[in-house]
């Protein structure tokens, strides 16, 4: 999942748009998109002309649903025989358009998890935007909320019905000194297409606003603006003003429940990743939480060994548990911050799920791209491992579960791409009888998360045992054989040979 940026200072600068809404035109093919190149073109007899358009594409349950263009007459030179947002099917031939007669500038479109539905989210005036609601199959308004222009990317939906937005106030409150868009204030609110309601998830108060930032698995993250005093907010912008402080924050999904054992934490925490703290609370009332936040990083790259790939330091901590005040069950909170967003933003909560047995985790692993986690769990002073495989999808969303245990598996684990990790494993079949770790010989495998295959790469017996060891550059499998003459020698380090070897690894999928 990842994140808007904080939004700092962006009222000030916005110009009075107003949309105008219309039916949707006729179905004949203005226009037509190759979605291979990513282009979008106006359609004449006999030629067709490239308009320089961004192309959107819109996917659920793995597969395309449809794409999207906005056409802005302003944006080309080329002669637009009807302007709006453009609908096209995965095959890119023109299935839809919504004229618009205004707005285009920011104009966006926001798709339900199942394609179902949308919002079509067009500026406003100086401050505001209008969220419409569609059904995609009949291309029908259903339904609309007023939000903020600070929602560059429209609203962001929950599940099939609900989706979070940020509105806009000037008339409940006002900032002192300012007028215009400068003088209202930000709260996070969540919508409910089917019933038409909103509620407020985070309201501003005369010294805090929120803006939404996005949602992932149970909470919604947000930018937290806030100053000591209401009169504080005239003195412009944080570059400007150092009264003005800004955080990122989040709130629980109402009514989320994952499983009946759930019970929403009570604190909100924080990363100082700087310092290695975490905090509870928000803005003024954050106090430090007193618990090790352990490291890791991992490439935004689907090769671990791509030296070109930005790196993504990621933080974790295990919060909450019997007679603490952070909440009654106890909650791994894993924390990321890419690199080339390090100086403008704080780290963002990216997952929060419930641990069984807290003292017994021993690492936090995550995928390239961030598409999959490991929690290996042992005894300490072991190197037994279960490895609790789940999907996190921190680029493209999928909702947040467990996939597999990995078990009895041993030692260290590697990524070798997103989807596929190389472990050693226990093979129970061969009782070594030495008296030690791991008492079992070991076998090198591969799991393969995207098809839920598990792969043996080696076959190990009483006299040979084979441990990963680690991954080369060139694709293969480092690691290591050990073997004895006999099956009493392994009472005996001193009788182990061990030798170097590489492993193929199997096709993806």
């Amino acid at each position: 999942m990842k994140a808007r940026k904080l939004i700092v200072g962006v009222l000030a600068a916005l110009v009075s748009v107003s949309p105008a809404f219309a039916a949707p035109a006729k179905t004949r093919e203005l226009y037509a998109a190759d979605p291979g190149e990513g282009r979008v073109y106006k359609l004449e007899p006999g030629r067709k002309t490239e308009l320089g358009f961004e192309l959107h594409e819109v996917k659920s349950g793995g597969e395309t649903r449809y794409y999207w263009a906005a056409l802005d007459p302003n944006a080309t030179d080329e002669a637009l025989p009807e302007s709006g947002v453009a609908f096209f099917a995965p095959d890119g031939r023109q299935s839809a358009l919504l004229p618009l007669q205004g707005g285009f500038d920011g104009a966006c479109v926001a798709a339900s998890p199942d394609a179902a539905r949308f919002v079509l989210s067009v500026p406003d005036g100086e401050a505001g935007r209008v969220n419409r609601v569609y059904d995609f199959a009949q291309m029908k308004p259903l339904t609309s909320v007023r939000g903020s222009i600070v929602d560059w990317g429209g609203p962001v939906w929950v599940d099939e019905r609900r989706f979070v937005y940020t509105s806009f106030d000037d008339a409940k409150m006002k900032k002192p000194g300012l007028e215009g868009a400068e003088a209202g204030y930000l709260s996070v609110r969540l919508f409910d297409a089917d019933s038409r309601r909103s509620q407020t998830l985070k309201a501003a108060t005369p010294t805090d606003e929120y803006a939404m930032m996005g949602y992932c698995d149970g909470f919604v993250t947000m930018a937290h603006y806030y100053v000591d005093d209401a009169s504080q907010w005239a003195a412009g912008g944080p570059e400007e003003n150092g009264a003005l402080r800004s955080e990122r924050t989040y709130c629980w999904l109402p009514g989320w429940k994952p499983g009946e054992w759930w019970r929403t934490p009570k604190a909100v925490f924080s990363v100082d990743a700087e310092n290695g703290r975490v905090f509870a609370g928000e803005g003024r009332e954050r106090r430090e939480y007193a618990v090790e936040l352990r490291q890791g990083q991992f490439p935004d790259a689907f090769s671990p060994f791509d030296d070109e790939a930005v790196r993504v330091d990621y933080y974790w901590f295990v919060a909450g548990g019997e007679g603490d005040p952070a909440g009654e069950i106890p909650v791994l909170y894993v924390f990321t911050l890419s690199q080339d967003n390090a100086e403008a933003d704080d780290p963002a909560l990216t997952a929060a799920f419930f641990v069984g047995e807290p003292e017994r985790i021993r690492d936090v692993g995550i995928s390239p791209k961030g598409e999959r986690l490991i929690v290996a769990v042992g005894e300490e002073g072991s190197q037994v491992r279960d490895l609790e495989l789940y999907r996190l999808s921190y680029y493209e969303h999928e909702a947040f579960c467990h996939l597999a245990t990995l078990r009895p598996a041993y030692g260290a684990f590697y990524w070798f791409d997103p989807w596929r990790a190389v472990y050693s494993a226990l093979n129970l079949e061969a009782d070594l009888q030495s008296g030690r770790e791991p008492g079992y010989a070991l076998d090198v495998r591969v799991y393969d998360s995207a098809v839920g295959e598990d792969y043996r790469i080696t076959e190990s017996s009483t006299l040979d045992s084979y441990q990963a060891v680690g991954l080369s550059e060139d694709g293969d499998i480092e690691m290591e054989q050990i073997s004895v003459p006999d099956l009493a020698d392994w009472k005996d380090p001193g009788r182990e040979r061990r030798t170097r070897l590489k492993g193929r690894m199997p096709a993806a999928g």
